[in-house]
């Protein structure tokens, strides 16, 4: 090889050589740009990743703080709700006390003056009767003796006494027309102040009744007595949903115990106002036992009218009354009367008086609770009764759906003077099963009780008094997908769901003030209830509860359509309500044609 080749050959290895140098520098240059670049991104990404953990943790803490800060104010809503409930207690004894000790002590006087005053003119006339049988003697004895002159004193002394006696029966007479002033005075006060508590207890009292399960349904009970106005239902999620009412009556209340819930409405009836007592539920969680009761074991019905009729009694001296019951039911939108079987009757008002009344209606006279408990047993044999028999539903094999209304309707006369007229098992078993249609119908139906009572007073018959009681058991309370109806027996629930709604809608009118306002022709239950459904008339539901498995979801719907009506107060107790609750602004809506399924209530984490 040539000098010249391996120079050439030297030079071409050097330029490689130099070129694999500059390669690798390059290369290192490439590796150091990406480190960095790498550890550019690193920092950055660190960065982003520690700010996103201060911003979680912040937003942690601020959540936490918030939490605790609810936590803390249902804590103080709570424990003013339960310092106005107490407070409220605590006015409602001492009401009662001084009620009950100004009665006692206004009937002692009255009748200790009466008596002393009756007994004044019996000794006087007694006295007289001697004194006339003595100058009558006198005078045949002076005629015979000694002539006209003992005889003309005699006559004298026979005047005197007279006079002395009509003095006596006038003064008498003024006494007991101040004794009369006087009770009449104080029977006015003790009616304000019965009025005064019954709104202070509220115009709309809502009790909740849990009907006793069976053996098999204690394995699966969904509903927990947490207090007296408490009760919890296990929702199919888990949690319990809380209910509160004015009273809640676990299935081991007595009868007596369900009925002290009402008897404020029997002394508001004599007292010349009217009142109303609901039974709501579904068909078969006893609402008829809860009004009617069964055998041996009497009703909130035959309660009320021996309550009623003994304070007739312990009044007979200035009060007279006279009793008539009559019975109609109402099916989709019909009445019948169920005393005679008459149908298509139709609700009418009197120009006079602008009272409504059913036209044609029969009355039956009464003097007891035992012929008031005659007359509904024979009014429900008809109720028992369709006309025509109705398809049976999937729901109501055990009782059937039909709405009762029990109404008592008094009028007095007052002897004293001052008229006054009113705005116009243990417990429970469960029901008898039975799959007849005739059942089946008296659930799809209202039937309605009326006791009305006439009176006069023994001194001024023209003054008067008149209440109405209604007792009103509604038709059973399942939705369509829990009865299987189809086609025409659903615009028959519904129309049952109407009632419903028109009801709550009503008070609902009422609770607003809105008295120029309220729809009372929405449907025939309201229609017939309008003078007894005011401002001033008394409300009482009883919400008849079972807590099985398979009620879940209807159970759930009664308590809630309770719930909104008991918070539709319109007495001394809407504000209170609506202070614990919330505003006026969270009244519920009243959806027509569905009484609801859902309501407020309070949800905890199990059941205890």
């Amino acid at each position: 090889m040539s000098k010249a080749e391996d120079l050439n050959l030297s030079v071409y290895e050097m330029v490689a050589e130099a070129e694999r140098e500059e390669c690798e520098r390059l290369e290192c240059e490439k590796k150091t740009i990406e480190n960095e670049i790498n550890r550019s991104y690193a920092e950055k990404e660190q960065s982003y990743i520690n700010r996103a953990v201060s911003n979680a943790i912040t937003k942690e803490r601020a959540k936490a703080d918030n939490e605790k800060n609810v936590k803390q104010k249902s804590e103080h809503d709570k424990i003013r709700m339960n310092s106005l409930k107490k407070q409220r207690e605590f006015e409602e004894a001492d009401l009662k006390q001084a009620l009950e000790s100004e009665r006692k002590t206004a009937l002692g006087d009255r009748t200790a003056a009466l008596k002393a005053a009756e007994q004044e003119i019996a000794d006087i006339e007694e006295k007289i009767r001697d004194n006339e049988a003595k100058h009558q003697e006198n005078v045949r004895e002076a005629v015979q003796s000694t002539g006209s002159r003992v005889l003309q004193q005699n006559q004298d002394e026979l005047a005197a006494a007279r006079s002395q006696r009509d003095e006596a029966i006038k003064k008498a007479s003024s006494q007991k027309g101040d004794f009369q002033a006087m009770f009449q005075k104080e029977n006015k006060k003790r009616k304000e102040m019965q009025s005064k508590l019954q709104e202070m207890q509220g115009n709309v009292r809502v009790f909740a009744v849990i009907r006793p399960p069976s053996e098999l349904e204690r394995r699966h009970h969904i509903l927990e007595v947490l207090s007296e106005e408490e009760v919890g239902l296990q929702t199919s999620a888990g949690p319990v949903t809380e209910f509160e009412f004015d009273r809640v009556f676990p299935p081991s209340s007595a009868e007596q115990e369900v009925f002290e819930a009402v008897r404020p409405a029997c002394q508001s009836v004599v007292d010349g106002c009217d009142a109303c007592v609901f039974a709501y539920g579904q068909t078969g969680a006893g609402k008829t036992y809860t009004m009617q009761g069964h055998g041996d074991r009497k009703g909130v019905i035959a309660l009320s009218a021996r309550e009623i009729f003994e304070q007739i009694r312990c009044i007979s001296g200035t009060w007279s009354y006279t009793a008539k019951i009559s019975m109609v039911e109402l099916h989709n939108e019909t009445i019948r009367d169920l005393l005679t079987d008459r149908n298509n009757l139709e609700v009418h008002k009197r120009p006079e008086t602008g009272e409504h009344y059913v036209a044609h209606l029969h009355e039956v006279d009464v003097h007891s609770e035992e012929e008031v408990m005659n007359q509904v047993a024979h009014g429900y044999l008809h109720h028992m009764t369709p006309h025509q028999v109705p398809p049976t539903t999937a729901h109501n094999q055990a009782k059937s759906r039909f709405r009762h209304i029990v109404k008592l309707s008094m009028t007095a006369l007052n002897a004293f003077g001052g008229s006054s007229r009113g705005n116009q098992q243990p417990f429970l078993g469960s029901s008898v099963a039975s799959s007849s249609t005739a059942s089946n119908h008296a659930n799809r139906s209202t039937s309605v009780v009326t006791l009305t009572l006439h009176g006069h007073s023994t001194d001024n018959k023209t003054q008067t008094s008149i209440g109405r009681l209604h007792f009103i058991e509604l038709a059973g309370s399942e939705t369509i997908p829990n009865t299987g109806l189809s086609g025409e027996q659903i615009f028959e629930n519904d129309s049952i769901r109407k009632d419903l709604s028109s009801l709550e809608s009503v008070i609902m009118s009422l609770a607003l003030k809105k008295y120029n306002n309220i729809n009372y022709n929405s449907c025939r239950l309201t229609n017939m209830l309008q003078d007894s459904l005011t401002k001033k008339s008394k409300v009482f539901m009883f919400l008849a509860v079972a807590s099985t498995e398979a009620a879940r979801s209807e159970t759930q719907a009664t308590l809630s359509y309770g719930t909104r009506v008991r918070q539709l107060d319109f007495g001394y107790t809407a504000s209170l309500k609506k202070g614990v609750r919330g505003s006026s602004d969270s009244i519920p809506t009243v959806r027509q044609g569905s009484p609801g399924n859902s309501g407020p209530g309070r949800r905890r984490s199990v059941m205890a």
